[in-house]
């Protein structure tokens, strides 16, 4: 249980090449001078010997890489976090889309089942590829130039947002995973710090490593845990809110939304922004021309 002594990548390559069940039970029936053996099988003699060879070096594995892979997972988790309060507490996104609204723009039409429930993303960019996105998109850039003449302040409403780019590359899902894994793999930790406590003397040490590593990772997960439920119940409320139907919508169809949205609206101003500096280029070597 000593990285410096056995390093994740020796690990890994001792449990990719190690035995099977039936080059196990062949090594085991041998019964001829184990010398005349080829170091590799001489090798896995040894470890045959070890009760739950396979099972200690998983468990190896996973404490070796556990602080990795929580520490990638709350900053994928904070990250998610800071996003959604970013939309949800940005005043001037708020005050864009106020303005957006009171200009009377029919983005959301409603119908007599299902009535309008002012602007949702649904309703703001409309389906990608269709007729629907391009009339909104041209809506949308008309929009932005009325909105430089009355509130142009707004405009710069991405700055609100800065881990929006940052979130849009996280799937929760992936992330879900990666946290049930963690937790799985506490729990085969846990399993075999019970079965170790047969393996005799010699395993004094292994026991003390897995019941250390135990008690401390019992100890952040609970921290970990809250964290995740938090990121969770705000991700919920922000797909809620945003949404017509969040039950076919994920956090991740909010996020790419809010993306486009705000390249949309920015994007038109960088490019004013080249065409206006490249007319002053024209207009500067004219005047030298001339």
């Amino acid at each position: 249980m000593d990285s410096s002594a056995l390093g994740i990548e020796q690990v890994e390559d001792i449990l990719r090449f190690y035995p099977n069940v039936v080059e196990m039970d062949t090594l085991k029936k041998y019964s001829g001078d184990k010398r005349k053996l080829g170091k590799c099988e001489q090798f896995f003699l040894d470890l045959m010997k070890v009760p739950r060879m396979e099972s200690k070096l998983r468990v190896f594995l996973f404490i070796v890489t556990y602080t990795s892979q929580v520490t990638n997972i709350k900053l994928e988790l904070n990250i998610i976090n800071a996003a959604a309060k970013e939309i949800k507490e940005s005043v001037k996104l708020r005050q864009l889309i106020r303005t957006i609204l009171a200009l009377g723009v029919p983005f959301n039409r409603g119908s007599a089942s299902r009535p309008t429930r002012l602007l949702t993303l649904d309703s703001l960019l409309g389906r990608p590829g269709t007729p629907e996105r391009n009339n909104k998109t041209a809506l949308l850039r008309h929009l932005r130039k009325v909105i430089v003449q009355r509130k142009p302040e707004l405009l710069d409403f991405s700055k609100d947002l800065v881990h929006l780019e940052p979130a849009s590359k996280i799937r929760l899902s992936s992330l879900a995973n990666e946290t049930y894994a963690v937790y799985k793999g506490i729990e085969r930790v846990k399993r075999e710090l019970v079965s170790a406590e047969n393996d005799g003397a010699v395993f004094s040490r292994f026991r003390k490593v897995l019941k250390s590593f135990v008690d401390t990772a019992e100890s952040e997960l609970t921290g970990f845990g809250s964290l995740y439920i938090q990121v969770g119940r705000i991700v919920d409320s922000l797909t809620v809110h945003f949404l017509d139907d969040p039950e076919r919508y994920s956090f991740e169809k909010v996020i790419e939304t809010f993306v486009v949205f705000t390249k949309m609206l920015t994007d038109d101003e960088k490019t004013s922004s080249r065409r206006t500096m490249r007319r002053d280029a024209i207009q500067n070597q004219t005047r030298q021309d001339i």
